[in-house]
């Protein structure tokens, strides 16, 4: 039941996640592990109580592990077995599980969540909270209002991937999650349109509104960027820097390779601070 709890609130996990989440400990190392792992979501599937997805393969490219998500039968065994609100159950396949790029977003998010897991783990501190983008969506949506040189005006929605809470010793730190896989322009032309520096503008205007510190009850937030490489990490810093006016030093970014080592990921100056001129580590 622990494997179907996690696809009630993650959507979609491989086998490779569920191994990380729930088969952390055993004999034959992980090899040995990630075959148990195996075993019990076969079984899983043969039950009917999840469904698999193929994920598309480029030439050259090599296989890529199978995508699970929760049948009928699954959210049914979670709502008769677990109390689970009947509504808060999502089975029903999507569109966009054909869409690679927004799965492997989803997929990212959850790579990120378990690398976090397994640092604060090794650290000492708990991770008070943890919202993923569908979880913030059913909390309601904030909004805010950014002005164009010519004065026009556009409604912009603020929707982090992610959002979590450390705890150590009382203390509680806020941040929020950009999961960046290179799919979004970085300056367009039209300043209005979907971009990496229309959403810095609407971070740095959220962070003025009532709305923000109502729902983080008046917390600093660190937005923690995440994406493909040192190349586009530049990129995205630099615009940062020009765009996010007084709240430059809010926004951190890394890549991949170097977020999901857990043993980094908290302690090891990774992270490129909007401003500064060094690397600081997460808990800086």
């Amino acid at each position: 039941s622990q494997i179907l709890e996690a696809l009630h609130a993650a959507g979609y996990l491989t086998t490779h996640q569920n191994r990380n989440l729930f088969f952390t400990e055993g004999n034959g190392g992980k090899d040995g592990l990630t075959k148990s792992c195996e075993r019990r979501v076969r079984l899983l599937y043969k039950a009917g109580l999840v469904r698999r997805i193929e994920q598309p393969v480029k030439r050259g490219e090599g296989s890529k592990p199978y995508v699970y998500a929760l049948t009928r039968k699954g959210a049914e065994f979670l709502i008769a077995e677990l109390g689970i609100d009947p509504a808060e159950v999502d089975w029903r396949s999507k569109s966009y599980e054909q869409n690679t790029p927004f799965l492997s977003h989803l997929l990212a998010t959850t790579d990120f969540q378990i690398a976090l897991r397994d640092a604060c783990m090794g650290a000492g501190i708990t991770v008070a909270e943890w919202f993923d983008e569908r979880l913030l969506r059913m909390e309601g949506v904030d909004y805010v209002m950014l002005t164009g040189e010519n004065g026009q005006e556009t409604k912009t929605a603020v929707i982090p991937d992610a959002v979590f809470i450390l705890e150590r010793d009382g203390k509680h730190g806020l941040f929020m999650v950009e999961i960046d896989m290179r799919t979004v322009t970085v300056e367009p032309r039209l300043w209005s349109s979907k971009s990496w520096s229309k959403k810095v503008r609407a971070y740095s205007a959220y962070f003025d509104t009532e709305a923000f510190a109502d729902r983080y009850e008046g917390r600093r937030a660190r937005v923690l960027t995440i994406t493909t490489g040192d190349r586009r990490l530049s990129s995205l810093l630099h615009t940062t820097e020009r765009v996010a006016g007084e709240y430059k030093d809010q926004f951190r970014f890394t890549t991949f390779e170097q977020a999901l080592d857990p043993s980094r990921l908290l302690t090891a100056p990774i992270w490129q601070v909007a401003g500064s001129n060094r690397p600081h580590s997460l808990l800086e």
